[in-house]
Order: C-alpha cells, then structure tokens, then sequence
C-alpha cells in the first residue's frame, strides 16, 4: 500500500527518507548525509560516520605524534652535540625540519578540531547539514 504523502528527490526521483539528502558530486541521495569528504571519497553518512569519526581522532593524534616527536628530536639535535644526528648539518635541513614541525602541528589542529566537531554533531545527533538549515526547518525533522 502506497503512503499519501511520499517526498522525492527533485535530482534523482527516488523516495527520499527523512534526513536523507542529495549529494552533487555522487549524484545520489545519502540516508543522515552529514557531507562529501573528499579525504575518504565518499559521503558521510549513517553507514560511515563512525569510521570517518575515527579516522580524524586518529589522524589528528598521528599528526600530534609527529609533531611533538619530531620538536623533541629537532631540540636534541641542536642542544646536545653528542646525540647521533647527522640530519640538521645545515640551514636547509633546520629550516625544513621546521616547516614539518608546523605543517603536523597544523594539521593536527585541524583534524582534532573536525574530531571535536563531529562528536559535538553525533552527540547532539544532527548533521552538519541539517546544523546550517535554517530553525524552521530544523523543527520540521
């Protein structure tokens, strides 16, 4: 037996479940879409916001790792001169070890931050989506 009253997507025409959204760059509807990451080339969506919360808890503390080890190593090697560095001889190699330094303490934020946003999402269980429509329709779902 047919409901009254089915919603479909205007895109794709199929019926279209209660927070389930239209993805242009996969051109289908995802079930509790939260957005396309281009990082797992995938949507995020209720089969998968589990794994891509895990990947950037984890991918933020391998960042982190790497920053704080690769400080601790760049320090060893410029105070001590009897610790067996042979990397950081000259001004290239420092200034690059630097850059690194930053660009995982960066990334390491970022992904975190993801990390904090997303468990804030599932907690308050919405989606980035449905966070930026507007209250009107936040109250329809």
């Amino acid at each position: 037996m047919q409901e009254k009253y089915e919603k479909r997507c205007s895109k794709c025409d199929c019926v279209k479940p209660p927070r389930a959204h239209h993805c242009s760059t996969c051109k289908r509807c995802v079930m509790g879409m939260d957005h396309h990451c281009p990082w797992m080339n995938n949507c995020i969506g209720i089969r998968n916001h589990k794994s891509f919360i895990l990947f950037c808890g984890y991918t933020g503390l391998s960042a982190f790792y790497a920053a704080v080890r690769g400080t601790i190593e760049f320090c060893l090697c410029l105070r001590d001169e009897d610790y067996e560095c042979n990397t950081f001889t000259n001004n290239y190699s420092q200034s690059f070890a630097i850059g690194a330094i930053i660009v995982c303490g960066l990334f390491a934020m970022f992904t975190l931050t993801m990390f904090a946003d997303q468990i804030h999402m599932k907690m308050q269980d919405t989606s980035t989506i449905d966070s930026m429509k507007a209250p009107k329709a936040r109250s329809e779902l």
